[in-house]
């Protein structure tokens, strides 16, 4: 699914001669200028991982990221919504879903000479603001430098070469890299979002943000399309293949055939409260902890900057949780 596909065929990949024209967990954030003595919960989930983008010029950037996706693709002031120029009425692909792995395949597709357009439910900013997970293993850092989306990576993640396990009153150290001869990376996947939107954009695959109501058509046919609306009005685009990489929740996994689909599910009677703190690790590698209390789980995105997680109710609510507990 989604880019997964597609890893095996990173090694050697080179760029494309120039061509012709054609989202229970509940989160909680520790907000930057929210910390004295004691870090304040907070809801939400703009802050430490949300990227601005000031920086490159964005008119949007200093809109919050929880607005709703009808007045991000507003006019404002005159100035035109984010519409990528030029989007195609046909493609060899299209990708549903803006996230890391619709933004890798198109990357990787591209490096191939095969265009794509990736359509994505949100705004970019939402997309952005999205605090996801913050370790990789080493084949999909390798993938990353591949694609040339690495340079932050190499520059800002942290690599740690094992991890911690405490249980039982025991803690014991898992040593990757003396058992694999690899290591992870530790980097948030909102700053791989970010690397990977950046090298999209410059190499100019169409992203359609605000895309509502995507339907992928005759999916198991020979002439599959996809129709969306934007700004009230409906598109459609042909292709020869749709690439599904909107998750479990997302639309194109209901369009599977049953007789290929296969889920393969856990469910666990149990929450997950998560933060990001302004304040050093616990430990210089990532701590999977459990107790008669439940799970936790001591992780990092850099050295001053934690993200913890405890085990919680699936009732419980940000209220239930005041700093005195937590901590």
């Amino acid at each position: 699914r989604g880019a997964a596909g597609a890893v095996g065929a990173i090694p050697g990949l080179k760029e494309p001669p120039p061509r012709r024209a054609n989202q229970g967990v509940q989160r909680v954030v520790v907000r930057a200028g929210d910390l004295s003595t004691s870090p304040h919960l907070v809801k939400g989930v703009e802050a430490h991982e949300l990227v601005a983008g000031a920086e490159n010029g964005d008119p949007w950037a200093a809109m919050p990221a929880h607005r709703r996706c009808a007045d991000r693709c507003e006019h404002a002031d005159g100035d035109p919504p984010r519409v990528p120029a030029g989007v195609p009425a046909r493609v060899p692909v299209v990708i549903v879903g803006g996230g890391p792995a619709g933004l890798l395949l198109a990357r990787l597709l591209h490096m191939d000479g095969i265009d794509s357009v990736v359509l994505e439910r949100q705004t970019r900013e939402h997309v952005m603001g999205r605090i996801r997970a913050g370790v990789m293993e080493w084949g999909t850092a390798d993938t990353l430098r591949a694609a040339g989306a690495g340079e932050r990576m190499d520059r800002h993640g942290m690599v740690h070469d094992g991890v911690g396990l405490s249980f039982s009153g025991r803690h014991v150290r898992v040593d990757f890299k003396g058992l694999t001869g690899k290591g992870v990376m530790v980097y948030g996947q909102t700053q791989v979002t970010r690397d990977l939107y950046d090298v999209v954009d410059r190499t100019g695959v169409p992203v359609v943000d605000c895309a509502e109501d995507v339907t992928p058509h005759d999916v198991t046919g020979t002439a599959p399309y996809v129709t969306f609306t934007r700004d009230g009005a409906t598109h459609r685009i042909d292709c020869d293949h749709v690439a599904g990489c909107d998750g479990f929740h997302g639309v194109s996994r209901t369009l599977v055939p049953p007789t290929v689909l296969r889920t393969y599910e856990r469910v666990y009677p149990f929450g997950w409260l998560g933060i990001l703190s302004e304040t050093p690790p616990v430990d210089k590698e990532l701590v999977y902890a459990h107790s008669e209390r439940g799970f936790a789980l001591c992780s990092m995105r850099h050295s001053m900057l934690s993200r913890y997680y405890v085990q919680c109710p699936l009732d419980d609510t940000v209220d239930d949780w005041p700093d005195g507990r937590f901590w």
